[in-house]
């Protein structure tokens, strides 16, 4: 069987999966091949966005978010398929991780620590760098609108103008050596 065939058929085989799995759009498989299907005619890298914007859904917890409101796989597929990942996304994005902040003090700077550790170990290992990227750029956009707090960061409103000055010059794309700037108390 070849994958060009019918991937998702190839996947369930390869991952022991039943037809009745590929055929279940609510199944992980059959959700795959839902995405494929409907990205017919697209290119590898309109395809790998896509699955960029359903890691950072999933990361965020707005996929978990809503299946509780009873959204189907397939509207949720239907409305992200056409979205692209933009500034707008990533602003939601970040003002989730905000509130998160207000519940839990110092979650932004350990999922940003986590991040950056994840960025440098795909780096170092020739993987896709896209995802942990973006889940980088988002805590730093985050951070940046809730500015510097006495129980997590310690250092000077200057420095803290002139990463937020640098963050929107580059446009979410600025390396930024936090070890520099940040004493993690």
């Amino acid at each position: 069987m070849s994958f060009s065939a019918d991937p998702a058929i190839f996947l369930a085989c390869l991952f022991q999966g039943s037809r009745d799995e590929v055929d279940n759009p609510s199944t992980g498989i059959g959700a795959f091949r839902f995405m494929l299907e409907s990205n017919l005619g697209r290119t590898m890298l309109e395809f790998q966005e896509l699955m960029t914007v359903f890691q950072l859904l999933h990361w965020n917890g707005s996929l978990k978010a809503m299946r509780e409101r009873n959204c189907s796989r397939q509207e949720v597929l239907a409305h992200y398929s056409h979205r692209a990942l933009d500034d707008d996304m990533r602003s939601q994005m970040a003002l989730d991780w905000i509130s998160r902040e207000q519940e839990m003090v110092g979650i932004i700077q350990r999922e940003l620590r986590k991040a950056e550790e994840e960025l440098d170990l795909a780096r170092l290992a020739g993987r896709e760098l896209r995802f942990p990227k973006e889940k980088r750029d988002i805590l730093m956009l985050a951070l940046s609108q809730i500015g510097p707090t006495s129980e997590s960061i310690a250092w000077g409103t200057e420095d803290w103008n002139t990463l937020t000055a640098t963050f929107v010059r580059n446009e979410y794309s600025c390396s930024w050596d936090w070890g520099s700037y940040i004493t993690i108390l």
